[in-house]
């Protein structure tokens, strides 16, 4: 019903072609700091609003594919393993032991109690080997 009509006095703004916006993502997410680098060097220069609004786009999805790893990484480091002294685990024991459940002894001489959500937990009791 209503088409867009190019007029003389406004000029089409110029734009990166698709393969080059494809090809500008896919390198901000997998090289991430040169595409930074490179991006920001770009937009220094740039003069046209179109194209140093998708500069800004690339160097914010390149500078989250360098900090959200990095985010993750000492989430997951400082979280470390939960082994305790006389304990052994076999499986993630999720919850901790259940409280005032019975354990099931081994030949060895370790007790295996359930824990509160899911697992179990392994803890050496006897004189065994």
């Amino acid at each position: 019903m209503f088409a867009a009509v190019a007029t003389d006095d406004a000029p089409a703004a110029e734009d990166y072609s698709p393969l080059t916006k494809g090809l500008g993502i896919a390198g901000a997410v997998f090289f991430s700091v040169i595409a930074l680098v490179v991006t920001l060097v770009a937009l220094s220069s740039e003069q046209s609003p179109l194209k140093r609004s998708f500069l800004k786009l690339c160097a914010g999805i390149s500078a989250a594919a360098i900090v959200i790893p990095l985010v993750m990484f000492v989430i997951v480091a400082s979280s470390g393993g939960g082994g305790g002294g006389g304990t052994e685990s076999k499986g993630p024991c999720v919850g901790g032991p259940d409280m005032g459940a019975t354990g099931t002894p081994t030949s060895n001489g370790d007790v295996i109690f359930p824990c509160a959500i899911s697992g179990s937990t392994k803890v050496h009791l006897g004189n065994g080997p």
